[in-house]
């Protein structure tokens, strides 16, 4: 199953819609708002074409219409309405005996398939599962322990709104330094019933214990080697150590000096210490001379220094570690 979040806008008209897709096909929509108050006459319309990678099942819309008025002072008018559209050839708005869990949008991956979803290490999160279905009799959940049995999970409860048609289930979870398995992760399943047609749906959660991201100052570094097949030459090594869980991504950029090729690349090694500490490294070679003025220009800050920036899985935060050239001024000044 597919899902797609859809925002749209045209004037003063907004729509927040939710749809669900069962074959290949286009949803054209079109949405027309004519409002007349004195003098003021103001025809909204919209039409947007959502390429779909399934048919549409249902659709639901929330939809806000603000009017201007040049002498009258007017409040917001705020409307809800449900659209359902589906196959001429279904009877209902849900195909017979249809049973789904939704994903969460945005939600990451584990590397053995299963939503992964974040909650920062020393805090209290909020998570949930929601289903939708012709006949929902109930929802479950169960966290699964590391030898695959299942336990009852007691901070979990079900939807108050819940219906025949739609329904989810809620728990907290205490993110502690012990929870989880080597990469942190702790297992839930949440399940779907289905009485009437005797049919159950199921899917797993991970949910992580996330360290906030870091890059210690005191072991990232910056290397120069003479290189043995050109005497002209200098190797440089750029050194980054990185923590965190999820260990987050990292890229190396070479300043503005121009005298390092860098743009932007992925590290050429990384040693994982662990779940949560990496090394990375990035060696380019370049010419001694322009090795030289380089150091100089970043060390007078008429230039940029060659940095080490990493980017958190979930949240996209980023931070940089601008690398130092001081201790080359020894090595660079023979040349």
């Amino acid at each position: 199953m597919a899902s797609n979040f859809l925002w749209m806008r045209s004037g003063l008209t907004y729509l927040l819609g939710f749809a669900k897709y069962i074959t290949n096909g286009f949803l054209l929509y079109n949405y027309r708002s004519n409002t007349s108050t004195g003098n003021l006459l103001q025809n909204n319309c919209c039409y947007s074409r959502i390429k779909a990678t399934e048919q549409i099942i249902v659709f639901i819309s929330n939809v806000s219409i603000s009017i201007a008025h040049p002498t009258l002072a007017l409040t917001l008018s705020q409307v809800s309405r449900s659209i359902k559209v589906r196959p001429n050839s279904q009877q209902g708005v849900l195909p017979p005996g249809f049973l789904a869990i939704f994903d969460t949008p945005g939600a990451q991956t584990s590397s053995d398939g299963k939503e992964l979803l974040p909650c920062r290490l020393g805090t209290e999160c909020l998570m949930s599962c929601f289903s939708i279905g012709q006949n929902i009799s109930g929802m479950d959940l169960k966290r699964i322990l590391p030898d695959g049995t299942e336990q009852d999970v007691p901070s979990a409860q079900s939807n108050v709104m819940a219906t025949s048609t739609s329904d989810g289930i809620f728990w907290t979870f205490e993110a502690e330094e012990s929870s989880g398995d080597d990469n942190g992760i702790t297992t839930f399943k949440c399940y779907v019933r289905d009485d009437v047609h005797g049919t159950e749906k199921t899917k797993l959660v991970g949910v992580q214990i996330t360290i906030a991201s870091s890059i210690d100052t005191n072991r990232s570094s910056v290397k120069v080697e003479d290189d043995p097949d050109d005497p002209t030459k200098r190797i440089v090594t750029f050194s980054c150590a990185v923590s965190g869980r999820p260990l987050p991504d990292i890229v190396f950029h070479g300043g503005s000096t121009g005298a390092f090729p860098i743009w932007g690349e992925a590290p050429d090694n990384i040693i994982t210490v662990g779940n949560v500490e990496t090394m990375a490294t990035k060696t380019v070679t370049v010419d001694a001379s322009a090795l030289k003025r380089a150091s100089n220009d970043i060390n007078r800050e008429r230039a940029s220094s060659p940095d080490c920036t990493i980017t958190e899985a979930f949240t996209g935060d980023f931070k940089q570690q601008f690398f130092s050239f001081l201790d080359l001024n020894q090595h660079t000044a023979r040349y």
